[in-house]
């Protein structure tokens, strides 16, 4: 039981938090603003000195000039090793770029434009290939609001379209392009990724290191203090559509019994208990057989994914009509709060029916009638991979590309903007923040401390997939064994057994199948 905090102590909180908050804000604009003027200021102090003020020699890095910069920097770095810091070189000639940068687009038609972008972007800037493509790249970084990640990537982008030279030292390097090159540019790389390897090494044994301190403060405190679990029910099936007797028969049993798949013979105890729970986290399509019990859950802290989507029967046959959903999504969201309820518009894929104006649509339908009964959408682009041949071909699915991601992704931001949505990727390898949408992360664990009122920390769950943000938790549910019949599933390749496995013993400690005997 949280205690209840007087009404006038979170007033007084909330105005010190603002008082603070406005003071950091302040602070953080002078640094800031300092910082900026001081690149610039360098820059330009540096083209008048070194070029004589002419930006086109400093443009075209004029022999002279660039020759005086490198002494200059020399200069610098020697006084730096016996009176302490210097800016690095780099610093010093992108302080350059950016007085050219300035110089140009400050007199330009583009001068607010150019004048919108933060800082960073401006230095990324520096390097893009020529003026037309900063020009085109200066429109669409405005436009659409690109993070600084996406505006390197887009620079990146468009290196690769001009010079078939151009080699990334982070990526794989292919030996049909690297034969086109002469010997001195083959020293040149080797010489540059041989820096890398060295540095990378050092940061290698600095990491392995720390891990190894970490793990060994963490087995330490693990064997003096049980730490709950976050319960995951689940990722796997839909256990408040199918199984809420038996999961609220385990709650007063205080235990679940949890096997990775059916035919294990042996299965882990894991304890329910309100003390050794940090917080349920349910997965569903249907909440609706567990709303009348869920007041036999006041003695833990949970939330729900509630999957929401617009397909036709034929591609979700056993699931309530939409319509009826979303009646059970306000319901469920009235008795625990918007902020426990999670919207998932999950998968997003393309058939020869459902293509982007679909989405378009029926994305902007449903976040109209869910305003003010969520605060948050999660959105997942469906893994054809996972799915089994037999329902990809049902479904026709047609490839998602990458512009066609980013399609959607704008779709879905500026209908979520619109109705007060903030909207969230899961495991995205593409990066949607362009949009304005974040990599989400399902097991939150900010949620769960927003919950709780307590700050936890919390791992990383290791055994989901690298892109995956969750944080770590027992799952207790299985495959195999959710009735919905989805042809989009990815945790039911069989939905015939689906169907027996639903014909399950309520009162048994696992889910599904028998414990072993001895």
């Amino acid at each position: 039981m949280i205690e209840k905090i007087p009404a006038e102590s979170i007033q007084k909180d909330l105005e010190n938090d603002q008082v603070v908050e406005q003071a950091y804000q302040h602070l953080k604009g002078i640094f800031i603003k300092h910082f900026q003027n001081a690149m610039l200021e360098v820059g330009q102090y540096l083209i008048n000195k070194m070029y004589n003020g002419n930006y086109e020699l400093a443009q075209r890095k004029e022999p002279g000039g660039t020759k005086s910069l490198a002494k200059l920097y020399k200069k610098i770095q020697l006084d730096s090793q016996k009176n302490g810091t210097a800016p690095s070189r780099t610093w010093l000639y992108d302080s350059v770029n950016l007085a050219i940068d300035h110089h140009i687009f400050e007199n330009h038609k583009l001068s607010s434009v150019y004048g919108r972008l933060g800082h960073s972007h401006k230095v990324n800037l520096t390097y893009a290939t020529d003026n037309k493509i900063k020009k085109r790249l200066i429109i669409e970084t405005d436009q659409k609001k690109y993070s600084v990640a996406r505006l390197r990537e887009r620079i990146r982008e468009e290196k690769k379209k001009i010079d078939i030279d151009y080699i990334s030292m982070n990526e794989d390097m292919m030996a049909e392009k690297l034969i086109a090159f002469d010997v001195q540019r083959l020293e040149y790389l080797k010489n540059q990724t041989l820096f890398l390897e060295k540095n990378t090494r050092k940061k290698l044994s600095l990491y392995q290191d720390n891990l190894q301190k970490i793990e060994a403060t963490l087995a330490s405190k693990l064997s003096k203090h049980k730490i709950p679990n976050i319960i995951s029910a689940s990722r796997c099936t839909d256990i408040p559509a199918f199984y809420s007797d038996w999961f609220f028969n385990r709650i007063k049993k205080g235990f679940v019994q949890v096997k990775k798949n059916i035919d294990m013979a042996t299965s882990q105890k894991i304890s329910l208990a309100p003390k050794d729970v940090q917080c349920l986290v349910f997965w569903t399509k249907n909440p609706g057989p567990m709303m009348t019990r869920i007041d036999e859950l006041k003695a833990y802290l949970y939330y729900f994914h509630f999957t929401l989507t617009p397909y036709d029967q034929e591609i979700k046959p056993f699931l309530p009509p939409t319509e009826k959903l979303i009646k059970i999504f306000i319901q469920l969201s009235n008795k625990i709060g918007k902020e426990k309820v999670i919207w998932r518009y999950d998968p997003v894929f393309l058939t020869d029916k459902i293509d982007i104006e679909y989405h378009n649509k029926h994305f902007s339908q449903l976040a109209s009638r869910l305003k003010g009964y969520t605060d948050r959408c999660i959105i997942r682009f469906i893994d054809s991979n996972q799915i089994p041949l037999e329902n990809k071909e049902l479904l026709k699915l047609k490839e998602l590309t990458q512009k066609k991601i980013r399609d959607l992704g704008n779709i879905f931001q500026h209908a979520s903007e619109k109705y007060g949505i903030k909207i969230e990727a899961c495991t995205e390898k593409i990066d949607l923040s362009g949009f304005g949408i974040s990599p989400g992360k399902c097991v939150d664990d900010k949620l769960i401390n927003t919950i709780m009122d307590k700050k936890l920390f919390i791992g990383k769950d290791l055994l989901r997939p690298n892109d995956c943000g969750c944080v770590k938790s027992v799952d207790i549910g299985i495959d195999n064994t959710c009735s919905h019949g989805c042809l989009f599933c990815y945790a039911t390749k069989n939905q015939i057994q689906a169907r027996v496995n639903y014909h399950h013993d309520k009162d048994s400690p696992l889910l599904m199948g028998k414990i072993a005997d001895g």
